[in-house]
């Protein structure tokens, strides 16, 4: 059973905090999405979504009726929640990160990774613990798309590798592929993008101030199966802690 997972991240550029959201289902699951979604966005004249081009009605959304731009966004949503089987969405506070995580490890001339690498791990490292639940883990296979272009994409190449040999030592081919990809390959990374978008609004209080009135598709559709993971301050100290020296980093290359 191939398992399918896709991340992305939200509030990396100078935010207090960062999200990185992934949306994750099989082949049946990504099926019914890329049907309803592509009704949606037939229904509405744009061919893919960047939520910072519907936050700001630019893009795709540029000179769309604000009443119409948040009638999309509510199709889009349910139309997510039907489909996927659940999210994730970790959840950093950025000034956390730079006190207990890296300073420490530049003072002990250690190289931390980025902040938006370990989101990668920690989101990861959930839907691996959510697949082995499955009784059917030994038939499963995770593999992750991520969107191409972000500066930090080698830190979660390089945390995707080092959990799969972790995790192969254990149970086997359990994760298996990494695939850097666009929205154009992988319309399945718009449902990414508006979960770590929509999970940031929640954390940093800007919640969008258009709103259906009433109960909203999306809310209606909500089957209860997103989680919030927070990299609290314990455990970037435990990251901090667990980080080896770069000797023993270029030993491990070698």
């Amino acid at each position: 059973m191939l398992i399918s997972a896709y991340f992305d991240e939200s509030g990396t550029h100078d935010t207090g905090t960062m999200t990185m959201g992934a949306v994750v289902g099989d082949a049946a699951n990504w099926a019914v999405y890329a049907e309803l979604v592509r009704a949606v966005f037939s229904d509405f004249g744009v061919k893919t979504f960047h939520a910072q081009e519907w936050k700001h009605n630019k893009g795709e959304f540029k000179g769309m009726d604000p009443t119409r731009r948040v009638q999309f966004i509510d199709r889009f949503g349910e139309a997510i929640h039907q489909s996927v089987a659940c999210g994730f969405c970790a959840v950093l506070n950025l000034e956390d990160y730079r006190t207990f995580y890296e300073t420490p490890l530049r003072a002990a001339g250690k190289q931390p990774e980025s902040a938006y690498a370990i989101c990668f791990r920690a989101v990861l490292g959930k839907i691996t613990e959510a697949v082995l639940t499955r009784p059917d883990w030994r038939e499963c296979s995770i593999d992750v798309v991520i969107e191409r272009g972000h500066r930090n994409l080698r830190g979660a190449e390089a945390a995707f590798n080092a959990a799969r040999e972790i995790v192969r030592s254990k149970f086997g081919e359990l994760l298996g592929t990494f695939k850097v990809s666009s929205r154009g390959e992988s319309p399945e990374l718009c449902a990414a993008d508006s979960l770590a978008t929509s999970g940031w609004s929640i954390e940093a209080g800007k919640i969008p101030k258009l709103r259906l009135e009433g109960e909203s598709r999306t809310d209606a559709s909500y089957r209860g199966n997103y989680y919030r993971l927070e990299v609290g301050q314990d455990a970037l100290v435990e990251l901090a802690n667990a980080r080896p020296s770069p000797r023993r980093l270029r030993k491990k290359a070698a």
